[in-house]
């Protein structure tokens, strides 16, 4: 169980932002939406750090994520950001996940790497509460439904 515990985890560490992309749908940059690409490029160069990948969201509210794996920094936004926010609003979102990017680098790695390990083991725990007891998770034994929180 541990040996499973500890490949979990370095799955989660070497996967965490492409799995956050796929559970939400995100898409790259496409090049209609590359007066972005080039904002991203001149504010990571005024805070001095490579351009992370940048993604879009299919999302209708107004938001941002910030995730770090192994290949590297992503910076995703919202379709909802892109739409509704002005260009000055859209700059400021990425400037701040740049920002994010340069000084909190080992926090972000560690906080993707959890959700994402969190997830799996969630998935884990559920579909062995299924196999266990042949039953949803809410009916299955009481020891296994500490993991699922």
């Amino acid at each position: 169980m541990v040996i499973f515990g500890i490949l979990l985890l370095l799955a989660a560490y070497g996967m965490a932002a492409r799995f956050a992309l796929w559970r939400h749908d995100a898409r790259p940059l496409s090049q209609s939406e590359g007066r972005w690409q080039t904002a991203a490029q001149r504010l990571a160069a005024r805070v001095g750090i490579a351009v992370p990948r940048l993604y879009v969201i299919p999302e209708s509210a107004p938001n941002a994520m910030v995730a770090v794996d192994a290949a590297g920094p992503v910076l995703a936004v919202t379709e909802g950001l892109l739409r509704h926010g002005n260009a000055h609003e859209v700059e400021a979102v990425l400037a701040r996940g740049l920002e994010r990017v340069r000084r909190e680098p080992v926090r972000l790695r560690v906080q993707s790497t959890a959700a994402v390990f969190r997830g799996f083991l969630r998935s884990v725990v559920q579909f062995a509460s299924w196999g266990l007891a042949g039953l949803p998770p809410e009916t299955a034994p009481l020891f296994v439904m500490p993991l699922a929180v």
